[in-house]
């Protein structure tokens, strides 16, 4: 919030800065009034108009001498209408200056310095605020904005068709993958169930593979205690011939 200030003479004590509030209007009549007694009051002096109480300084005494009657016709002079705060202006006010957002002395004149169409220095006095040419830059400017602006939509169309677009091959490229997964994992599924049953399959065989075994074992020791008894017999039966020809033959022999 800025509050203009405003260079006017003091009848006594020369130029000094006054504060005017900017924009501010009293509706009212008490500004007039006021006014009006003010001026009364610098043209005729001040006149005592009730009793004072005892040791309280009557007001003529304090406003008496030519000072008084210049300051007084000074504010009377100078006294408008756009001077005078109403009740929610002062709290306004009062409020902005406890915020902090009030700015009054240098640092007001530094601010209005800053803005070139309040500059007072002269550098910026070939320069007209709102002029012709600056608002034809302006219109200028704005549509190129908005001819900037109908590209980047048009841009940002076709770019949100793009991604309409991956986002439905991102789908799909999720979907087979999850599908080709499941596939991948019931194909496992189904390798883990063949190899356990060629597990118990081979654990079956060798069992029987071992009883087979067994039995080929004992069916050979069988035929052979079979085949070698008649054998043997015969053999038996030659040897004991043999030896009894051959003792005959030797009983001949010695006879």
């Amino acid at each position: 919030t800025l509050v203009k200030k405003k260079t006017v003479p003091h009848p006594s004590r020369g130029p000094t800065t006054a504060p005017i509030s900017a924009r501010i209007y009293q509706r009212d009549t008490a500004g007039d009034e006021r006014e009006a007694a003010l001026r009364r009051l610098g043209r005729r002096g001040v006149r005592q108009r009730r009793s004072a109480r005892p040791g309280e300084p009557r007001l003529g005494v304090l406003l008496q001498g030519d000072d008084s009657s210049r300051v007084l016709a000074w504010i009377a002079a100078r006294l408008r209408r756009a001077n005078v705060l109403s009740a929610s202006d002062l709290e306004l006010y009062d409020q902005l200056e406890l915020e902090g957002k009030l700015l009054e002395g240098k640092d007001l004149d530094s601010a209005f310095d800053s803005i070139s169409a309040f500059s007072e220095t002269g550098e910026n006095h070939e320069y007209t605020f709102l002029s012709e040419e600056s608002l034809g830059d302006i219109r200028d400017s704005k549509l190129a904005l908005r001819a900037e602006v109908s590209d980047l939509e048009k841009k940002l169309a076709s770019l949100e068709w793009q991604l309409d677009l991956l986002t439905a091959q991102a789908t799909t490229i999720t979907q087979g993958k999850k599908s080709r997964t499941s596939a991948k994992t019931s194909a496992t599924g189904k390798l883990a169930r063949f190899d356990e049953e060629l597990a118990k399959r081979s654990l079956e065989m060798n069992a029987v593979l071992g009883k087979l075994v067994a039995t080929i074992q004992e069916l050979s020791y069988y035929h052979s205690e079979a085949g070698s008894s008649p054998v043997c017999c015969q053999r038996r039966h030659a040897k004991g011939r043999f030896r009894k020809a051959s003792s005959f033959c030797g009983r001949t022999k010695a006879n």
